[in-house]
C-alpha cells in the first residue's frame, strides 16, 4: 500500500510540475506576442488596429494577471495595465504619451519574459 501511495505522490507532483511548465510557455507566448503588437502600435496603423490591440491586451493583461497572483507586485501592474488599455471607457492620453507607453509596456514584457530574477518561477 505505501508504493502506491508513494507512486500516487510521484504522479500528482510529476503532473503538477507539467501544468506548472505548461503555464510558463505559454506565459512567454503571451509576453512575447503582446510585446510585438505593442510595439506594432508605435507604427501609424489604421485605427482597427488599436481597436483590435485594445481587446487583445486587455485580455492578455489580464490573463497575466491572474497567471501571476502569488507575486503580488506583478499581479497589480499587470490589472492596471489593464484597465489603462480596456476599450470600453477609453483613456484618452494622446499619440505621443500612448507611444512611451506602448514602449514600456513592449520593455516590461520582454525583460519579465527573459529575466529569470523577474519571472514567477525560477
Amino acid at each position: 500500500m505505501g508504493d502506491y501511495i508513494r507512486d500516487m505522490q510521484t504522479l500528482l507532483i510529476f503532473n503538477v510540475n507539467k501544468v506548472s511548465k505548461t503555464n510558463q510557455t505559454r506565459m512567454k507566448i503571451v509576453k512575447i506576442v503582446l510585446a510585438v503588437m505593442s510595439l506594432v502600435c508605435l507604427l501609424d496603423m489604421p485605427y482597427g488596429y488599436y481597436q483590435l490591440y485594445r481587446f487583445v491586451a486587455m485580455g492578455a493583461f489580464f490573463y497575466l494577471a491572474y497567471a501571476e497572483q502569488e507575486r503580488k507586485e506583478w499581479m497589480v501592474v499587470w490589472i492596471v495595465s489593464g484597465l489603462l488599455v480596456q476599450p470600453f471607457f477609453k483613456v484618452a492620453l494622446g499619440r505621443d504619451i500612448w507611444n512611451i507607453v506602448d514602449a514600456l509596456w513592449a520593455v516590461l514584457l520582454i525583460v519579465s519574459t527573459f529575466n529569470k530574477t523577474l519571472s514567477k518561477n525560477n
